[in-house]
């Protein structure tokens, strides 16, 4: 078992020399092929479909280095796989040891066959095995310190690593020092999907606007710097290589007319790939739908629904208008109202715009686009029809026959509909105002009608005391007004003065006594003229005798 052992840690001590030679060796090689590459595709500037070659042979040289500088010497350095055998092993190590392979190998030999066949009793063969492996270690006890590795050659494997080592130093020297260079070829080999152009010994510089509103012309123009400038500039538009018109040293341009879609613009000059810049065509926005969709009050009893956009429109106070824009290419929305603007943003290309009209408006709404905003407006001007205050016309009327009986007449009317109407009175009593009565309140009409009636009758002899001189009333109508609520409406306040019936029975009496005595005095003097008329005859036909007495 001692000299197997020894056989065993001469075959790691070779394997391992063969991962060091296998590391450097091909590590080396790919270093060189890397450089190779890159230096190639630094001065040259492959195409995409050259580049990806170079980076798959790079990619295939990186797992080929793996494979025969790491995976292979590690297993044949854990004795795996294919391997050389003990009696490869004994040979190699007789030729640098002189005089022990042969008894190597019949030890091995022997040792072989005594494992195959077996020890029986009464045979030789383990004498012969014992004397055989006796001789065997006598010898390595007379090579005292000999051990089976030192039968490797050291110094010339030290060399090989010395001169593998120098190599490696000086190619890592150069590559520090190109590093930029080694970087940027490395750089366009691995993205062998874009497309790199060469460096141009001079510089572009892009003076056009990137953006252009649709419809509308932009000018390109660019402007180039350098020691080495080129003479003309060319840009691919549309799929067609077009020359720019030089205008002053290093300065190109060209008018690009009626831009209605994005596009790109490659550049070129002096055999160099200039870059190539992309212009996005702002496109205007526009409305799509308006539709304006009302909500009246319910007192209105009108059915919600949706109204035909109109610049000038007429709706009743109170009413919610909803205004749904949709819209194309737009990003915000401008709205006017009240003598201000105020913006509006959001997320999609529609608004709903929510309004409650209360007195005459105007609204006005205006797209905002990528660039601004929009001529595109929407304007409309607003009507509101006012709820009115109800109407009421009242009259009142004594009663010829009752003393102290009032009847109240007359109509109360709203333009939508009256819903109460009452009558608030009181009495005024006589001599000082503490003997006024508290004003009273009562129900006229209830209900809902643009018309109603007013009836009310009044008997002041009893709903008020002898006190009272007078009572001043007033009416009040309510209507149906569901946006400020009902609104109410009264007449002035009216008096009417009131007769105390037991003066009216005396002065009638008076009036009665006066007239009768009138009469007796009358007749009285009828009487005392009469008389005084006949008095009056006798003197005259007294006259008249004497006369006709003297005559004769």
């Amino acid at each position: 078992m001692q000299i197997e052992g020894k056989i065993q840690s001469y075959k790691k001590a070779y394997y391992k020399q063969y991962a060091v030679r296998a590391a450097l060796f091909w590590g080396l090689l790919y270093s060189i092929f890397v450089g190779f590459a890159v230096f190639l595709e630094y001065n040259f500037w492959f195409s995409e479909t050259v580049r990806a070659i170079i980076f798959g042979f790079l990619v295939a040289g990186l797992i080929g280095y793996l494979l025969l500088a790491v995976w292979i010497p590690v297993r044949k350095f854990q004795l795996k796989g294919k391997v050389m055998t003990d009696e490869e092993a004994t040979k190699k190590i007789g030729a640098n040891l002189p005089g022990i392979e042969d008894k190597l190998l019949n030890y091995l030999q022997l040792n072989k066959q005594f494992k195959g066949t077996g020890l029986t009793a009464g045979l030789d063969q383990s004498e012969a095995i014992g004397l055989l492996g006796a001789s065997i270690d006598q010898k390595v006890l007379e090579l005292g310190r000999f051990v089976f590795t030192e039968a490797l050659d050291w110094k010339k494997y030290g060399r090989l690593v010395r001169r593998f080592a120098l190599i490696l130093l000086v190619l890592t020297g150069i590559y520090i020092s190109q590093a930029a260079k080694i970087q940027e070829g490395l750089t366009r080999v691995v993205k062998f999907q874009e497309k790199f152009v060469p460096q141009a010994p001079f510089t572009l510089n892009v003076l056009s606007k990137k953006q252009v509103v649709a419809g509308a012309g932009l000018l390109l123009e660019c402007e180039v710097k350098g020691d080495k400038l080129p003479e003309e500039i060319e840009v691919l538009l549309f799929g067609q290589w077009v020359k720019l018109q030089q205008k002053s040293l290093g300065r190109f341009q060209k008018l690009v007319e009626n831009c209605t879609q994005d596009f790109d613009v490659e550049f070129r000059g002096g055999g160099y790939s200039l870059g190539a810049i992309s212009i996005k065509v702002l496109q205007a926005p526009s409305w799509e739908q308006i539709r304006i969709l009302a909500q009246y009050p319910k007192h209105i009893q009108l059915k919600d629904g949706e109204i035909p956009f109109s610049n000038n429109f007429v709706v009743p106070e109170g009413t919610l208008l909803q205004f749904d824009l949709s819209t194309r290419n737009a990003k915000g929305l401008m709205v006017f109202e009240s003598g201000n603007w105020r913006k509006q943003v959001w997320g999609g290309l529609s608004a709903v715009i929510k309004k409650q009209v209360l007195e005459n408006t105007e609204m006005r709404f205006a797209l905002v686009g990528e660039y601004g905003l929009h001529a595109d407006t929407l304007f409309c001007s607003i009507e509101t029809v006012k709820d009115m205050y109800p109407g009421i016309e009242v009259d009142e009327k004594q009663d010829s026959l009752q003393l102290g009986v009032w009847y109240f007449g007359g109509v109360a009317t709203d333009d939508y509909g009256v819903v109460e109407t009452k009558v608030v009175y009181r009495g005024v009593g006589k001599g000082s105002p503490a003997k006024d009565t508290q004003w009273r309140v009562e129900t006229v009409w209830k209900g809902n009608s643009k018309t109603s009636p007013v009836a009310f009758t009044m008997d002041t002899r009893l709903q008020f005391s002898k006190n009272t001189k007078a009572v001043e009333y007033y009416f009040v109508v309510r209507d149906n007004d569901g946006v400020h609520g009902g609104k109410q409406t009264k007449t002035e306040v009216r008096r009417l003065q009131l007769v105390d019936e037991f003066a009216v029975l005396k002065n009638i009496e008076k009036q009665e006594a006066g007239v009768g005595k009138g009469m007796n005095s009358s007749m009285k003097t009828l009487k005392d003229l009469q008389k005084e008329a006949g008095r009056l005859q006798q003197e005259l036909n007294g006259k008249q005798g004497m006369e006709r007495k003297r005559n004769k």
